[in-house]
């Protein structure tokens, strides 16, 4: 139920993304919810709308998901999406959706970063964003995409998508 907590005290105790999905940080202003998944603003915005989109469920990073994740992925990406059209943007072909993969996250608790207009993207950060690289996975082209690869492939030998 939202709001409510399954995770271990030590979890939420080291990850304040873990905290915020069981709405116990007051700081974080959420701004959309469901049972399954959550959005708030980052605090430290590469772009004029630059948002959060976490499980509430803890998910390491992107390196973490199987097949059985394809559903959450799209999930996040519609609700980021939503809350960029609820913020008043307009041009959706201005956007980028993503995941930094490890070492280049910050924070250890998968999170989409939900950005418009990614042509606004400040210059100081925009290393941090440059889609297709390494450290930043973009959600449909290259994530779901490998996730769904990897769903096609009847007889692969790891569920991981990274790993082939």
């Amino acid at each position: 139920m939202a709001g409510e907590s399954n995770l271990d005290s030590s979890l939420l105790d080291s990850c304040i993304f873990c905290s915020i999905a069981s709405e116990q940080d007051k700081e974080a202003k959420i701004l959309a919810k469901t049972d399954e998944i959550l959005c708030f603003r980052d605090i430290d915005p590469a772009a004029p709308h630059h948002y959060l989109v976490i499980p509430r469920e803890h998910i390491h990073s992107c390196l973490s998901l199987q097949r059985k994740h394809i559903n959450l992925i799209k999930k996040m990406a519609e609700m980021g999406k939503r809350v960029l059209q609820t913020q008043g943007v307009t041009d959706m072909n201005d956007i980028s959706l993503g995941f930094h993969k490890p070492p280049f996250i910050s924070v250890n608790h998968l999170h989409l970063h939900v950005i418009a207009p990614s042509s606004q993207i400040c210059d100081f950060m925009i290393y941090k964003f440059i889609p297709g690289t390494e450290s930043f996975i973009l959600q449909e082209k290259d994530l779901r995409k490998r996730l769904e690869k990897s769903e096609k492939q009847q007889n692969a030998k790891s569920l991981n998508c990274f790993s082939w």
